[in-house]
């Protein structure tokens, strides 16, 4: 895989991460979401911090998708999904202990959102590399 398919998986990863969040945190959450995180730090909503984060996440998913021996939908969606899930379960289980009113219905939901999300994200990984696993594996 060239250098510039990485670079791109990455930034297309990243773009979906970012716009997945920003709709559910955003339009979707709304004022609940906004209310748990400025418990956390008004930094929390920072656009920069923000980006970092995901874009961490973006390469997270992008490796554990593109390492795999025998890559497949099936695969790369459980990569994505694991990623989402230690993540955002980690997480939200340091929120909590570190303030009560830290709901758990809003773990079980952000939790589950995260999930799915890191699922599509490791399917769209696997999308735009797919033909480059399998030619350099096969």
């Amino acid at each position: 895989m060239t250098i510039s398919k990485l670079l791109t998986t990455w930034f297309a990863t990243f773009v979906l991460i970012a716009a997945g969040n920003a709709i559910t945190h955003g339009a979707v959450g709304g004022a609940r979401l906004t209310a748990a995180l400025d418990l956390v730090a008004p930094s929390a909503m920072n656009p920069a911090v923000l980006s970092v984060v995901w874009a961490l996440i973006a390469a997270a998913t992008v490796y554990f998708v593109i390492r795999e021996r025998a890559p497949s939908w099936t695969r790369s969606m459980i990569a994505g999904a694991v990623v989402g899930l230690l993540v955002d379960g980690a997480w939200n289980i340091i929120n909590k202990a570190l303030w009560a009113q830290w709901s758990g219905a809003l773990i079980a939901v952000d939790i589950t959102w995260h999930v799915v999300h890191g699922a599509a994200a490791g399917a769209l990984v696997y999308a735009l590399t797919r033909r480059s696993l399998e030619t350099h594996r096969g």
